[in-house]
């Protein structure tokens, strides 16, 4: 990743689109397929999924070792990519990328690019101060961006345009776009942004679309509490269901990849964000429960927080909360608009409503330390394990190749001592 940062004129890591074992970008036909070097939102998707994984585990052993060398050299990347524009209120702005809808090419100042990049930012330097790294000036300068990162917003229609020089007249999209600012980013402008964000870029969405974040308008108007929407947008799902094994098609009607892991994901994603209401926050879950109509209930098994694990289901009527004894570390819930916090424990019934579960990390006396160095040599060693595997893969199928060409000379030589023994009976010798 900072190879390919290098070579593309910027600094830190600028991870593939598309790679394998050597995380090279692999997109085929680069010059076609233009998202291996301009869809650089996915520098941010990796960093937001890191922080989701902390703000559940807070395992700042892994924060420190594996996660924030990624954090930081992917906000070194958008410092590269970054300049401030006269004409935008002096606000930093990002040109020349493709947003998620991949049919707009190359744009400047995506919305969700540009929120994206502000998240990683302020992400990167609360890791940072969390974790006690020295580099106070980095972090000024990240929170700087981020605090004056212009985002587009049309005042008079009230939307987020997807790009700049965007217009709702005559627009066609291929996916969700906008709308991944409220899912899965959870970055809310206010019930009316929000609402017109969801309401008029499903009107101009093609409905052979690619079926890529599309979940995301379901969750969102869910969250939004709009039932009737969320159903509307939830059952187009079934559009995309490939018969006789259900698999999921990349688009609705024609074309497109068919066994499409990304809509699997989305559409399994609706159960435990959307109708479960999961959101995960730096220091609590939230969940917004909405029970599943024509279904008798939805749970969320194995649900692992702060390493205590729960059960959650949702009903018509209920959310019923199992934890197996006493959970470590202890976790407690509060509904939203209640002060006393229940300790989970056994079985809990309460109404279906938002609700808060919080927790507090069990001090570990002697956590466990990792030397990055042996950390490396760890890696080395795999490697070295891997190709001496390999060679000795190699050396058996050599040796079981050579006794069965033994094995067939053996049985040619046979064949012909008995071919002979037919052409010259015993006799005439």
């Amino acid at each position: 990743a900072k190879a390919n940062a290098q070579q593309h004129g910027f600094k830190g890591a600028m991870y593939p689109w598309e790679s394998a074992f050597t995380g090279a970008e692999t997109i085929p036909n680069p010059n076609h397929n233009i998202e291996g070097k301009y869809e650089q939102h996915i520098n941010s998707d990796i960093v937001f999924a890191l922080r989701q994984y902390f703000y559940a585990t807070h395992d700042k052993q892994w924060l420190k070792l594996d996660a924030y060398p990624v954090i930081e050299a992917v906000a070194e990347f958008w410092m590269s990519r970054v300049h401030r524009d006269p004409a935008k209120n002096n606000q930093y702005v990002i040109h020349d990328v493709q947003p998620p809808d991949e049919s707009a090419k190359r744009v400047d100042n995506s919305a969700y690019t540009n929120v994206g990049a502000r998240m990683t930012l302020e992400f990167a330097a609360e890791a940072a101060k969390l974790l006690g790294i020295d580099n106070s000036a980095a972090q000024l300068a990240w929170l700087d961006v981020a605090a004056h990162m212009y985002v587009p917003l049309d005042e008079r229609l009230q939307y987020h345009p997807e790009y700049d020089g965007f217009t709702l007249q005559g627009a066609r999209i291929n996916q969700a776009d906008v709308a991944l600012l409220q899912y899965p980013l959870e970055q809310s402008s206010g019930t009316t942004i929000d609402t017109n964000d969801l309401a008029l870029y499903e009107s101009v969405t093609d409905p052979n679309g690619y079926f890529t974040g599309d979940s995301s308008y379901s969750i969102a108007w869910l969250k939004l509490g709009n039932l009737e929407r969320g159903m509307a947008q939830f059952n187009k799902s079934f559009l995309h269901l490939s018969q006789p094994f259900n698999v999921f098609r990349e688009r609705a009607y024609h074309g497109g990849h068919v066994n499409f892991i990304t809509g699997a994901g989305g559409y399994l994603q609706n159960y435990v964000f959307g109708f479960g209401g999961l959101r995960i926050r730096s220091d609590r879950l939230d969940f917004y429960p909405v029970p599943l109509p024509g279904c008798h209930h939805v749970t969320l098994r194995n649900v692992n927080y702060l390493g205590a694990r729960f059960k959650l289901t949702v009903n018509a009527t209920a959310i019923i909360i199992v934890a197996p004894g006493t959970l470590k570390p202890p976790l407690y819930v509060t509904p939203h608009g209640a002060t006393d916090k229940q300790l989970i424990q056994g079985t809990l019934v309460l109404p279906v409503a938002p609700l808060t579960i919080q927790g507090s990390l069990m001090p570990d006396p002697s956590p466990p330390q990792r030397d990055p160095k042996s950390h490396n040599a760890g890696h080395l060693a795999i490697l070295i394990l891997v190709v001496l595997a390999a060679i000795g893969f190699a050396v058996g199928v050599g040796i079981t190749l050579w006794r069965r060409s033994r094995q067939y000379r053996r049985r040619d030589r046979l064949r012909d001592y008995q071919h002979m023994d037919s052409e010259f009976p015993q006799s005439e010798f």
